[in-house]
């Protein structure tokens, strides 16, 4: 068992055996004639119990809200290989031709965004879910989001003929020139 898990399956039980001291403080007592009950007070141990739970809930929440540097690092490093692999697709099965071209000869972050998540035809048009003859694609389900870049903007791409702006104003670029796709933040755009 993972340490998540574990972590899981600790505060899960620490909240069960809270709810059932918690229950058994408002059921009433009634003990055998014989033999009289202990003298436990189930609300004060229900209390601990609860205080224990909210504690090793703020744990938890504290380690899935607050990803370490190194993760956020790890997702971003996996996500760019996954785009550079399916852009390479793309372009293989578009004659060499990239996503995102408009018919202007202008990038355009929309229609590259578009071309890579839904179904297009030979030449990069749009097709419906129901073609099925030439059509190529969904390449991605979603862009993913750049987790170095707050905000909407993390999944959007922005792109040209020249280097990475690594301004941080979208999550990627797309180097038309060398066909380079890149995290847009000052501190990856390298990778």
């Amino acid at each position: 068992m993972n340490r998540k898990n574990a972590i899981w399956f600790a505060a899960g039980l620490v909240c069960g055996i809270g709810l059932l001291a918690i229950a058994l403080s408002v059921v009433p007592r009634q003990a055998p004639a014989a033999a009289p009950a202990p003298d436990i007070d189930n609300s004060r141990v229900g209390r601990e119990l609860l205080s224990l739970a909210k504690s090793l809930n703020e744990i938890i929440g504290q380690q899935t809200v607050e990803p370490s540097a190194d993760a956020m690092r790890a997702s971003l490093t996996s996500d760019l290989q996954t785009l550079r692999s399916q852009l390479e697709l793309y372009a293989v099965q578009h004659k060499d031709k990239f996503p995102g071209r408009g018919a202007d000869g202008k990038f355009d972050g929309a229609l590259f965004a578009k071309q890579l998540t839904g179904m297009t035809d030979g030449e990069g048009r749009p097709r419906s879910a129901s073609a099925s003859h030439d059509s190529y694609g969904p390449y991605l389900a979603r862009l993913p989001d750049n987790p170095f870049v707050t905000g909407i903007r993390s999944c959007q791409v922005s792109g040209g003929p020249g280097p990475v702006p690594g301004d941080g104003t979208t999550g990627w670029y797309f180097n038309t020139r060398t066909h380079t796709f890149s995290a847009n933040d000052p501190d990856h755009n390298g990778l």
